[in-house]
């Protein structure tokens, strides 16, 4: 390239005839980035490099001068920072640096090619800025609004870029500000949110019926108000479906977004101007000033006021039905499907109490953990792991028995297994080839249901006498489909037992 020959070459100038072509030059943004102070001098006058790509007519003659290559920040500062990497004494020279000085060296990490370079750079001077000056230069603004389909996301980080400059400080800190400054939608008020008044319903003692004050106006069971909001026709179709976002509403746009801004700015080093209502107006779009005909917060709020009084909840998590009643038919019916429901039991109990009982007979019977995804079956695996002083049970003649009754007898069921020469379908491979027969153990089975099919990680596996540690470690599972009976694990059916995940797999008619 002409331009790097003149500066091996310690040239300063040099005339450059313009031909014909289709293309103008090969990386024009690298030219204009690396020379781009460079002078061009023409019949038109003398203008910088980076602003003459229109001064290259065919067959003119141009004078460049002042060719010297463009040197960045981070290129100036890399050999320095280079050596807080080589000779860590050297980091004693950063507490009489200033701060000006300081952050532009956090901005030239961005030299270093290496990510292990850049993140230990990072730490050392963030660290210095932090203990000398009090200030978290690591820390990223986010400006978080409200989403509105009116408001320009770009506009909004104009403004708010716009402001951080409008700051006293130092100017580097604020370029970098701006350059990592994120702006993040929040998500709006769904029509349920809106809506649903339920869970405040439930936590109520007594409820009164408010009924007389509605009239006959809406559908009425056993003397009290209850309908179904797609039965009633003056009901919006937006507000039907309770999972419909809603749009803000328009007196609420400008405020809201004002206090979010203004929201987000106390947290850095420097004071930004107040925000005005004023300033606001590049931020919203031709679509804010019109009328989309969406669900607006505005019409889900006036209709939920023609039915204060009532209980609002959803029908069996369906999202497109809302059911509408008086907070004593509600009470009714809460009661006959919990309290009055003999299949559960009223605790007065506190959550907190709750939780410490839970946890002290977690701890007591020395569980190490409950569950993890088992990444070879892609479900979700029941590990039943313990201390190793606490194995999870020993195999007992009152167990086997319980087996043999359900299974029938055991010894011809040992004596087949062990006489199938390819390993078969009934028994399982040991390392030394010999097809054994799996009986597992633990000391409780609450929770386990008939046939339930569910991973085994953990505990004491035992193969006909021979007791493997079913620990994560050495890669030993099974897969039960199981009968449950006095806390032993019989009737089942194994699935898999292996040491590793490329051990065969052998599988049980239990």
């Amino acid at each position: 390239m002409i331009l790097d020959a003149c500066v091996s070459s310690r040239v300063s100038s040099v005339w450059i005839a313009c031909v014909g072509g289709e293309r103008f030059v090969e990386n024009w943004k690298v030219i204009k980035r690396k020379f781009g102070s460079s002078l061009i001098h023409s019949n038109a006058g003398t203008s910088l490099l980076r602003k003459g790509k229109d001064l290259f007519p065919p067959g003119h003659r141009l004078l460049v001068s002042a060719i010297v290559p463009f040197l960045s920040r981070a290129l100036i500062l890399k050999l320095t920072l280079s050596a807080l990497l080589s000779d860590p004494p050297s980091r004693k020279e950063l507490m009489g640096w200033d701060f000006a000085v300081l952050v532009r060296a956090f901005t030239a990490v961005r030299a270093f090619s290496e990510k292990c370079s850049r993140c230990r750079l990072w730490l050392i001077i963030s660290g210095v800025i932090r203990k000398r000056f009090h200030v978290n230069v690591r820390q990223r603004l986010i400006v978080r609004a409200t989403y509105d389909v009116g408001i320009s996301k770009p506009a909004l980080r104009s403004l708010c870029a716009k402001l951080i400059m409008m700051a006293d400080g130092d100017d580097e800190w604020k370029r970098m500000t701006v350059r990592r400054m994120r702006i993040v939608w929040l998500k709006n008020q769904s029509v349920g949110d809106l809506l649903f008044n339920f869970r405040t319903a439930a936590r109520k003692e007594e409820l009164v019926c408010t009924c007389e004050s509605f009239g006959h106006g809406f559908q009425r069971v056993g003397g009290h108000v209850c309908f179904r909001l797609n039965d009633v026709k003056d009901a919006p179709v937006c507000i039907r479906n309770n999972r419909n976002v809603v749009r803000p509403s328009r007196r609420d746009v400008v405020g809201r977004l004002r206090a979010q801004i203004s929201s987000s700015f106390p947290d850095l080093g420097f004071k930004v101007p107040e925000v005005r209502r004023g300033d606001l107006a590049v931020c919203m779009n031709e679509v804010w000033r019109g009328d989309l005909g969406v669900c607006n917060e505005d019409e889900v709020i006036t209709w939920t006021k023609k039915v204060e009084g009532l209980v609002r909840t959803p029908i069996d998590h369906n999202p497109g039905d809302t059911l509408v009643c008086c907070p004593v038919k509600y009470s009714e019916g809460m009661r006959q499907l919990f309290l009055d429901n003999d299949g559960f039991v009223e605790c007065d109990e506190s959550e907190e109490s709750l939780l410490a009982a839970t946890r002290a007979a977690y701890l007591e019977r020395n569980f190490d953990r409950l569950a993890r995804w088992d990444i070879r079956v892609r479900q979700q695996a029941i590990v039943l792991m313990r201390l190793p002083l606490d194995p999870l049970s020993s195999a007992s003649r009152r167990s086997t028995r319980i087996g043999q009754e359900r299974q029938g007898s055991g010894e011809d069921r040992w004596d087949k297994t062990r006489r199938r020469e390819d390993g078969g379908d009934d028994g399982v491979v040991s390392e030394d080839g010999e097809v054994l027969l799996v009986e597992v153990q633990a000391s409780e089975c609450e929770g386990v249901n008939h046939g339930e099919e569910f991973h085994l990680v953990g505990g004491v596996i035992h193969l006909c006498g021979k007791e493997l540690l079913a620990s994560e470690g050495d890669g030993v599972f099974a897969g039960w489909s199981l009968g449950v009976s006095g806390g032993v694990f019989d009737g089942g059916g194994v699935g898999g037992v292996t040491r590793d995940s490329t051990a065969p797999m052998a599988k049980s008619e239990a």
